[in-house]
């Protein structure tokens, strides 16, 4: 696999997540417009639930990009590029996947007491992640990759033959 390859893969993931979320989004908002829910009549902590799901969202996003650099940047600059884009991509998806759980809990909270906080939040939680897309020059940035492994990602030729086995060879050691 090159490295334009791999890049093209985290984003065919990203846009398979991003398809699955917005679905749930949708189906959600037409639950509502057939009158299928709410799940719980009015609630009268309409405020108190607003307030949870925007502290949850905040706190959440920020702490999946905490969590995202904290992993990264326990990379030693001796490893090998494919170590090094093996751990990216481990990062890149917890942080993908930790974010739409927040975004999966507001459509919850939304089917639950219909408050238009946790819809929104919801969808911005659907433009945050089309926003992470992956690139050359971020994981460039992020892995502090030299310039060899930088020709070696830019280039035509296979770079990652096999990242399981070499994940797999470094966990032996």
């Amino acid at each position: 696999m090159t490295g334009s390859a791999f890049i093209k893969s985290l984003r065919l993931l990203q846009l398979i997540l991003i398809t699955g979320y917005t679905f749930v989004i949708i189906i959600s908002i037409a639950l509502y417009l057939i009158e299928v829910i709410p799940l719980l009549p009015e609630s009268q902590n309409s405020m108190l639930i607003d307030i949870g799901i925007l502290a949850l969202a905040f706190s959440g996003v920020f702490s999946s990009f905490y969590l995202f650099q904290v992993l990264l940047v326990r990379l030693n600059e001796s490893y090998s590029l494919v170590r090094k884009l093996s751990a990216y991509k481990t990062a890149y998806f917890l942080r993908l996947a930790l974010i739409e759980g927040i975004g999966v809990l507001a459509v919850i909270l939304f089917m639950i007491s219909l408050s238009t906080t946790a819809l929104t939040i919801s969808i911005i939680v659907a433009i945050v992640l089309g926003l992470l897309k992956p690139s050359k020059k971020e994981m460039v940035k992020i892995l502090r990759l030299d310039i060899g492994q930088q020709a070696q990602l830019s280039s035509n030729q296979p770079v990652i033959n096999d990242l399981e086995q070499e994940v797999f060879r470094h966990r032996l050691n």
